[in-house]
């Protein structure tokens, strides 16, 4: 299954995906809660897939998807966001996502 890095501010989001990903079979190699941190387990990892918040403290998850993009083109980034704004979606998208999950979603989406 896939090896994922999990960015979100909420500590326990972040735990809630972590275990549920580890009863999927995927395998969480990283979490972060700011994009910096996002960036340094990113480059550490090199994970199949990143689950992305879009709201972090010390930037937003778009800067931080360009930045995933420009070190892996090919890398897996699949935004999580409570914001159902088009913009945002078609934003995040232009950029690169994978895809955009609205919270709250269904975790075999991922």
């Amino acid at each position: 299954m896939a090896r994922i890095l999990v960015v979100d501010d909420n500590e326990v989001i972040r735990g809630m995906l972590r275990f549920l990903l580890a009863r999927l079979g995927h395998e969480v190699v990283g979490e972060a809660a700011t994009g910096a941190a996002a960036l340094e387990e990113f480059l550490r990892h090199r994970p199949d897939t990143v689950s992305l918040d879009i709201s972090l403290p010390d930037t937003n998850g778009l800067e931080v998807l360009k930045k995933i993009k420009s070190e892996d083109p090919k890398a897996r980034v699949v935004v999580v966001t409570g914001n159902n704004a088009e913009v945002l979606r078609r934003d995040v998208l232009a950029a690169g996502a994978h895809c955009v999950l609205l919270k709250p979603f269904d975790i075999r989406a991922l």
